[in-house]
């Protein structure tokens, strides 16, 4: 990727009735988790989102980087639609001088 960026360049396209979402170009010295897991230039992510119900979507990630990984791996989870709640802006702190 030419032009890397901090969340990267996402393509999405559908399979079926799964959305398929190929994401390149991570900006390297970001993590991917609040532990502070690494990757590398390399990384790519796949994530698919499938509807499994009326209120439920499962969502896999795999990540491949063939730097920090010896192997493609995943994570699956299912999102759960919350009723009678609202969403809350996030700020993101990146380049926050003051903390």
């Amino acid at each position: 990727m030419e032009y890397p960026a901090f969340m990267g360049h996402s393509v999405g396209r559908w399979e079926g009735g799964t959305l398929v979402v190929d994401t390149v170009g991570i900006k390297e010295g970001t993590w991917l988790d609040s532990n502070g897991l690494e990757h590398s230039g390399k990384l790519q992510l796949t994530e698919r989102f499938q509807k499994t119900g009326p209120d439920i979507i499962k969502y896999t990630v795999t990540y491949t980087d063939p730097v920090f990984f010896t192997k493609p791996w995943s994570l699956t989870v299912d999102l759960k639609r919350l009723t009678d709640t609202r969403l809350i802006e996030y700020v993101c702190m990146e380049n926050e001088k003051d903390l």
